[in-house]
Parts: structure tokens; sequence; C-alpha cells
């Protein structure tokens, strides 16, 4: 009898051990996916719901997927065309708070979740997008992003701060961490909506209460040059160089009067001092307030608020062409 006890317990016990090394394998396997995962995961992304554009404010491509930053719907979507339908496409993040970007590094999708001064980081498990980490505290209404490839690192502008969130990988997970802050001092409680990098150098465009553009050197912010404008268009949204020309959107002037609100282009911006340049918005049909410009394979599409939100065009030396509304 007690013979017949002992062998049932190694039984049981040898049982038990091939029980538990089974669990620890399966754990050992979920474990990266566990951490991997903080949330918000979905089975597959879901379709945007949305058959118009609410104030989008950029376009990206990246690994063959378009990227729209639909800011007042509070999300992000994505589609293999750039045309197709608004309700075809994927919801890549939601839940946002008035988003204005998306950058890529390759691995990291980083998200500018603008009014709740943080980004938010996902990466493609699969097909599908998954949120991997949160940075708070991102100054003030985090406006712009830029993908320094060279240096591996994520520009992030605080639009309200002046200040320039430099962010790189660290540590075997390749999370990203704040490595750096740049500031302009002077444009602390300015509202300056994005940057454009100049090789070594970084425009910054007019904010509504500075009234006037900025040179920096962009490894230390030293300030190269400032350069006035007219109160007619201080209220800038962003900037781009198409073939011979700076090309402006106007949001509002001085004021913060969207009335005001307009496409402009110069070849010496000097000249804006002046009140000297070309108002080209005519060219864009049913324009409302212009945002951002995005250079892809050399195709431009600027963003809008208005009854137009999405264009298209091709960029010439002293040109462009072709210019279409998409949504």
């Amino acid at each position: 009898m007690h013979s017949d006890i002992k062998i049932m317990k190694k039984k049981y016990a040898v049982i038990i051990r091939v029980c538990l090394i089974a669990i620890l394998t399966i754990a050992m396997i979920l474990l990266p996916i566990c951490m991997f995962s903080m949330g918000d995961s979905y089975a597959e992304n879901p379709t945007n719901p949305y058959r118009e554009l609410k104030v989008p404010v950029s376009i990206e491509k990246f690994a063959g997927q378009y990227f729209i930053t639909d800011s007042y719907h509070g999300q992000v979507i994505c589609s293999n065309s750039p045309s197709a339908p608004l309700n075809k496409w994927k919801v890549m993040a939601a839940g946002l708070s008035i988003p204005h970007g998306i950058a890529y590094d390759g691995k990291n999708y980083v998200i500018l979740d603008t009014e709740n001064n943080q980004v938010i980081v996902s990466r493609k498990l699969g097909d599908t997008f998954q949120k991997v980490q949160y940075l708070e505290n991102i100054g003030i209404r985090p406006h712009d992003i830029y993908y320094d490839a060279a240096e591996k690192a994520f520009y992030v502008w605080s639009s309200m701060t002046g200040q320039m969130y430099i962010l790189k990988a660290s540590g075997a997970d390749g999370k990203l961490a704040v490595s750096e802050i740049r500031a302009l001092p002077e444009l602390m409680n300015r509202y300056v909506r994005s940057f454009y990098v100049l090789g070594e150098y970084i425009l910054f465009p007019s904010g509504v209460d500075t009234g006037y553009l900025m040179l920096v050197e962009k490894k230390n912010f030293k300030v190269a040059w400032r350069i006035p404008v007219t109160s007619d268009i201080a209220g800038m949204a962003d900037i781009a160089i198409i073939g011979a020309y700076f090309y402006l959107t106007v949001s509002t002037d001085s004021s913060g009067d969207q009335k005001q609100a307009k496409i402009i282009r110069t070849t010496d911006l000097t000249s804006l001092a002046r009140g000297k340049y070309e108002d080209v918005s005519s060219w864009f049909p049913d324009l409302g307030v212009p945002y951002y410009f995005t250079n892809i394979e050399g195709q431009y599409y600027m963003t809008a608020s208005g009854k137009a939100s999405l264009y298209r065009f091709k960029g010439e030396t002293n040109k462009l062409n072709n210019i279409e509304v998409i949504y």
C-alpha cells in the first residue's frame, strides 16, 4: 500500500514538473509580446469611420504606406494609396488630442499627441500597429517633427516654449528617450508652428506674436538671422523650398484673423519685410486655411482646413503644375 502511494507521488511529481516546464516555455515565448504590448492593441486596425477629413495637418509616406494626421478627428489614418476613399483607410492610432504630425525611423512611428503634450510611439506587429511607448511632458503643444537619419534622432518642436526635444533610441529594447533639449528662449510663450531643416541650419516661420522668421544653427540653436515680416503675413504655418522659390503658408495675420490666410512665395526672404511677395492662393481651388507642405517622392502635398483639405501638385523651377484636390 505504502509502496503504491510512493509510486503515485513520483508519477504526479513528474507530471507536475513537465507541466511547469511547459508553462515556463510558453511564458518565455509570449513574454516579448507582452512586453511589447502596452494596451490599445487591435486584432486588426479598424477602418476609418469618417468620410471626410477634419483639419488634417500632415501627410507622410513610410514603408509603402501613406499616413494622414486627421487632427480634429483625433486620429492618424493610413492607406496604400493617397487617393483611396477615406472610409477605406485604416486607423493606426486614435483617441489623440489634436495630433499634428508623425515621423518614422524604420522601426518606430512617432506621433505628436499635441494637446496632451506628449508623443506616442507605435510599431508594426505583423499587419497591425501597436502602441509601445508614451513620452510625456514634451514641452507645450508639440507641433512638428522631423527624423534626422544621420543623427538617428527625432526632432520634436514644442510650439509654445521655443524648445526642440531630441529623441534617440536607448537600451537593449530600443525605446526612445529625450537625449537633449535645445532652446530659443525668446520664443518662450510665442506660438511658432513648424520648422524647416536646411542642412546645418533650421528655419522657423514667423509666429503671430513674433513677426519675424529665424534661421538658427542646428547643433546649438545659435541665431544666425532674424527676418522681419509685415503684420499681414505674421501668422505663418509652414515653409517649403520648391524650385527657385520659398513657399509659405499663412494661417492668420498678427491679430489672428484667418480671413488673411493665404499662400505666398518669394525668391528672397528679406523682401518680406517690405511686403514684397507673390500671393498664389488663387492657384489652389476652394482654399480655406493652408497648413503643412510635404514632398513625397517628387510630388508635393499640402493640407488645409476648409472645403478642400488635401492638395497634390508638382513643383517646377518657376511654377507649380497639376494642382488637384484629393479630398
